[in-house]
């Protein structure tokens, strides 16, 4: 794979906190972590966390930019790697995990134009130890969450997440059930992970490694399992 910076979508950290700036340079490994972007009706959105001061977006009309300034979606410490998604009938959901509770996963209602997070509308997906890397993504009529977590040893990791029948979006109900998904990929670094649909079919799932997998959805025995592959 071969990639080069095509643009900034935070061109300017004083916006997140002056703590990241050239001045005072006080949050080193607290920075922007695991960002999310999306394309929906005509515009990039690129959504992420800092886990000092809380969750933040900025759009775009182009992916090279220019970048709107930042907004501000949740000013609370304790938060990391968010994902957001606008279902079949253009509502928008954000998911988050707050590691200073444990870390509990929360799906959220967000206004539809991704500005701003509905806070009262918090309902607890999940939660164990080391959860991250939230992805909210949608497919032959489920949404799914995927995400990594320690393994019982602490040696690997494990991508795992659950699904929601079709509907007015993802169901936060369901999800915490897991129902109708199962999911099994072991290995070191498989943290931080992030996933496109390729051609329609199948997804790659890119992780810290850095390294990437084909992870297949497929039907057995009444359940959906999602299946790393090979690296």
């Amino acid at each position: 794979m071969k990639n080069k910076i095509a643009g900034n979508g935070v061109s300017d950290l004083s916006g997140i906190s002056p703590a990241l700036t050239w001045q005072q340079m006080d949050r080193y490994g607290r920075g922007i972590w695991a960002g999310t972007l999306r394309h929906h009706d005509g515009r990039f959105y690129l959504y992420f966390g800092t886990p000092d001061e809380g969750f933040f977006m900025t759009s775009a009309t182009k992916a090279e930019g220019p970048w709107a300034p930042l907004t501000c979606l949740l000013a609370e410490s304790g938060w990391d790697d968010c994902s957001v998604i606008w279902d079949e009938d253009g509502d928008a959901w954000f998911i988050g995990t707050c590691f200073r509770e444990g870390y509990k996963t929360y799906l959220f209602r967000m206004a539809s134009d991704g500005r701003s997070i509905h806070r009262s509308t918090a309902r607890l997906v999940n939660e164990g130890y080391g959860r991250e890397a939230n992805k909210l993504i949608y497919h032959d009529g489920y949404y799914y969450l995927i995400f990594s977590e320690p393994d019982a040893d602490a040696t690997g990791t494990l991508a795992g997440g659950h699904a929601t029948g079709t509907g007015a979006g993802p169901d936060a109900d369901a999800m915490s059930t897991g129902a109708g998904f199962d999911a099994d990929a072991t290995g070191t670094g498989v943290y931080e992970a992030g996933l496109i649909i390729w051609r329609e079919v199948s997804f790659r799932f890119q992780y810290r490694c850095p390294s990437a997998g084909v992870l297949e959805l497929c039907g057995l025995g009444g359940r959906i399992w999602m299946i790393l592959g090979r690296q």
